[in-house]
């Protein structure tokens, strides 16, 4: 497994286990910027060039509009188990679903979205917002809720499923924080995210423990990292404990 593992990565084919969003055509919404926010835009030539990569380019941007647009409801759905019903139906929100504020952030197109990786991307933007400048202090030692084993109550399976991978991802960032900060502020699918997840690759084999049973794909371990990463350096920085509204609209930062 962990061989296996540590190939896939070496070799690029977990590029394409999971696309990272799907973007589907429809009709144009008329949206103005908010809090130097833009909403997202599909390209339909780079979409028919490169699907996944365009499709992760427009998650970003709807990302960082939905930040600035509605961070009360980015912190609901942060708080919720991922891939579990009460997620989606917190995500189908933000993603434009019912009245949504963040309908506004995606001029053409459908976001149809994993909630794992929408979680990861969030935290991607998070941290180069808060701390793409500042040195990252040493997390070997540091523990967070995260760490604690979860069991599961009323047979909810995935709680037990996505601790495992904070668990794994929070080993991982803490053997090798500045390779994992560098898969985080480097480019989608360029040479520095391969270097990164090369830089990477022992430690991921020596943290596998913690998921030996969980199938991973490239973006939805860069989004676990990427969560793994923000939340120590939060603690570091500013206040451990679960996400606030403060966080995400980067008070105090």
């Amino acid at each position: 497994m962990r061989y296996f593992l540590a190939s896939l990565i070496a070799t690029g084919a977990l590029t394409a286990v999971a696309p990272f969003a799907a973007i589907s055509p429809a009709s144009a919404q008329q949206s103005e910027a908010v809090l130097d926010s833009s909403p997202a835009d599909l390209d339909r030539s780079l979409l028919r060039r490169d699907a996944e990569l365009e499709a992760r380019r427009v998650l970003s941007d709807f990302v960082e509009c939905v930040i600035a647009r509605n961070p009360r409801g980015l912190v609901e759905y942060l708080a919720a188990t991922p891939n579990t019903p009460q997620a989606h139906r917190l995500g189908t929100r933000l993603v434009g679903g019912g009245r949504a504020r963040a309908s506004q952030c995606l001029n053409r197109g459908e976001l149809r979205f994993v909630d794992s990786l929408l979680r990861g991307a969030v935290f991607e933007m998070l941290f180069r917002r808060d701390y793409t400048g500042r040195e990252l202090p040493r997390f070997f030692d540091m523990r967070l809720a995260s760490d604690t084993p979860v069991v599961p109550q009323d047979g909810n399976e995935e709680a037990r499923r996505w601790n495992a991978l904070n668990r794994f991802s929070n080993c991982v960032v803490r053997l090798d924080t500045q390779s994992a900060r560098a898969l985080i502020l480097s480019d989608v699918n360029g040479n520095e995210e391969t270097e990164a997840f090369g830089a990477l690759q022992e430690d991921l084999n020596r943290c596998m423990y913690f998921g030996s049973e969980l199938s991973f794909s490239r973006p939805l371990l860069r989004g676990i990292i990427a969560e793994a990463l923000y939340m120590h350096a939060k603690a570091a920085f500013a206040q451990p404990g679960p996400m606030t509204l403060a966080d995400i609209s980067g008070e105090g930062r």
